[in-house]
């Protein structure tokens, strides 16, 4: 049995790529060669490209080429897919089918969708974690310490060290300086032009998020109120506060309980402060005189984590419990 020399082959034209942009025209080469005379060759485009081509052979006619043009819809999204069907035929009537699959290329410059702290970018902590997001993948190797900076407002000229995370599906960056910002200060984070998508699309203009770290004073709030009586001896305070408060500066230095009678007495007590360091509790270390005044402060000591102080001492005055009990019932 003799081997039949029969070939098919279709190929991007000179110079292009199998990736067009949205409106592009291109060609598609189309090369046939048979033992037997081919009779005709068809071509056609789908998906997001159009085109249709048709040409005849000549008699005897054993080889055929064929430049086929296509246009790209210029609505076409990144990423979408096209063919390039074509069909060769010879006097047998057999015919053979060429496909070539063609991609939409990517030219739409990415954009940033939002932050982490849109919502909220005044008094941030002075090691915010801020994270940035996409609507698409990102180029890994372009979110670098060229690209995303973060300057102070009152120096923009001097980056501060950061580090930068990107995510795993690449599709949002988490920065934070490398060591804690100044307090109640402005600073700018921006993403240049140089971050990119992964077909290269950078950024059509930079991205800035302004922001400021915490510069509030914290506030007290008592579950006991000022100038309370009759409390008993071991009365425990429960004290909240409008911020997370530093662990080290919830101590007994910055948390005193003194006699009114005696200003330098320094009672002992126990303080626990919570978890999540939003509250705190006061209990004498021993039980306290009956019918007495106390002022339990809170002095300036006292900060959160920016460092920021009470804006002023927190006082409390209270009395403990002095009156005789009454008996209200007897039975015989």
């Amino acid at each position: 049995m003799q081997r039949r020399n029969d070939q098919f082959a279709l190929q991007a034209g000179p110079g292009q790529t199998v990736k067009y942009k949205p409106g592009e025209a291109g060609t598609v080469s189309v090369g046939a060669t048979s033992d037997n005379n081919l009779t005709g060759l068809y071509c056609e485009a789908k998906g997001a490209a159009s085109g249709t081509s048709s040409l005849l052979a000549g008699t005897s006619q054993k080889s055929m080429t064929h430049d086929f043009s296509i246009l790209v819809d210029g609505k076409a999204t990144p990423y979408a897919s096209a063919q390039v069907y074509c069909y060769v035929q010879d006097d047998t009537q057999r015919t053979w089918t060429g496909i070539l699959p063609l991609t939409v290329a990517d030219v739409v410059p990415p954009v940033v969708a939002g932050s982490s702290i849109d919502a909220s970018p005044g008094n941030q902590p002075l090691n915010p974690s801020i994270a940035v997001s996409f609507p698409e993948s990102m180029a890994s190797s372009s979110l670098n310490s060229t690209t995303v900076l973060l300057t102070s407002a009152s120096d923009p000229n001097t980056a501060i060290p950061l580090t930068i995370l990107v995510a795993a599906d690449r599709k949002s960056v988490t920065v934070k300086p490398s060591a804690n910002l100044t307090k109640a200060s402005t600073y700018n984070l921006t993403l240049t032009t140089g971050v990119t998508d992964d077909a290269g699309n950078g950024l059509a203009l930079p991205y800035t998020l302004a922001f400021s770290t915490d510069g509030t004073s914290p506030t007290v709030t008592s579950t006991v109120t000022n100038n309370s009586s009759n409390l008993p001896v071991n009365q425990v305070f429960n004290l909240s506060f409008s911020e997370t408060i530093a662990s080290a500066s919830a101590n007994s230095s910055s948390i005193m309980l003194t006699a009114i009678s005696d200003p330098n007495s320094n009672i002992p007590i126990d303080i626990t402060l919570a978890l999540d360091r939003k509250s705190l509790v006061v209990k004498p270390s021993a039980n306290l005189s009956r019918a007495t005044a106390y002022l339990l402060t809170i002095t300036t000591g006292l900060t959160d984590d920016a460092g920021n102080p009470l804006a002023s001492p927190y006082q409390l005055n209270f009395s403990t419990d002095g009156s005789a009990p009454t008996v209200l019932f007897t039975s015989i």
